[in-house]
């Protein structure tokens, strides 16, 4: 895709390395230790959800370049219809004129 920035989506989301000593903290931190038991079960589930989306925007950037191609197709193809037209205007005139000089 030419003049736009693709954006690098990661696969794999980024995780605290020191889960288990939060874990630890005591009272404050039994919540935490909730959160982060469940950390080995949503970290592959959101790389899962990170390959998606990134499939998606791949998907979705091949089409926004397929559309401009379309555009650019149809610009011609109208450019063409007006040259004809008027190119056709222009032998009708010359048949009126030479009708009226017969």
């Amino acid at each position: 895709m030419t003049g736009h920035r693709r954006h690098r989506v990661p696969d794999e989301p980024a995780v605290p390395q020191r889960l288990g000593s939060a874990a630890r903290a005591g009272g404050k931190g039994r919540g935490f230790a909730v959160v982060a038991d469940e950390v080995p079960t949503l970290a592959p589930r959101a790389a899962v959800a990170a390959k998606e989306f990134r499939d998606l925007i791949e998907v979705s950037a091949n089409e926004v370049e397929r559309g401009s191609a379309l555009v650019g197709s149809a610009v011609a193809t109208m450019q063409d219809i007006v040259i004809q037209t008027d190119m056709s205007s222009e032998l009708d005139m010359r048949a009126e004129q030479r009708k009226r000089d017969l």
